[in-house]
């Protein structure tokens, strides 16, 4: 073999080792720009699913707005139907807008007692204010009340004030006290066990 063919052979052999390095360039090069491309499109679908979250994010604003209006109507008339019994202040209710019932009890001074920070007394009074408020037009109309937490004296206002303001309405009061005085309209049945004790 002459200088010439082994001069030549020696190119051949560096250029296909170069044609073989290419060639791994080339399926690196591929494989990247196939990359890009999948990234390309995942944040297409990226930009696609914020755009979507932001359209359901308003519909759920005003499916919130739409469920305020439908329901304030009502809460207004409870807390208005309430307000006929309470002896003072004002009924409270809402729906938040994490779905929480807020029950409350509305000082002449404007401070919110929440239905759980009721004290007994006051929670008797609420409970039967709400009884009265979801009686609404009902034709037979019984409220039952446990006021065992009401003293004598409050006891008897309270029977007189639910007289007055649910006429027709079968009320019957359990306590574990007597009023101070029995109004007019009240009967007292006492129940006892058989040691004679009330």
């Amino acid at each position: 073999m002459s200088a010439d063919t082994a001069i030549l052979e020696q190119q051949v052999s560096g250029l296909e080792a170069r044609l073989r390095t290419l060639r791994g360039e080339l399926a690196l090069y591929n494989q990247a720009k196939g990359l890009d491309e999948a990234a390309e499109a995942e944040r297409a679908k990226a930009d696609e699913a914020r755009k979507a979250c932001g359209q359901a994010k308003a519909i759920l604003e005003d499916l919130k707005s739409q469920k305020a209006r439908a329901v304030a109507g009502t809460y207004a008339k409870l807390a208005a139907a309430m307000g006929q019994i309470l002896p003072e202040g004002n009924a409270v209710m809402r729906i938040e807008d994490d779905g929480a019932v807020t029950l409350a009890w509305a000082r002449p001074d404007g401070a919110e007692i929440p239905h759980a920070g009721l004290s007994g007394g006051q929670r008797v009074l609420f409970d039967a204010a709400l009884a009265h408020a979801l009686l609404g037009d009902a034709k037979h109309r019984v409220l039952i009340l446990e006021a065992a937490e009401l003293d004598e004296a409050h006891l008897t206002l309270a029977l007189e004030h639910m007289a007055a303001t649910n006429p027709g309405t079968q009320i019957l009061v359990n306590s574990c006290h007597e009023p101070a005085e029995v109004p007019e309209g009240w009967d007292v049945i006492r129940v006892g066990d058989t040691h004679g004790n009330a």
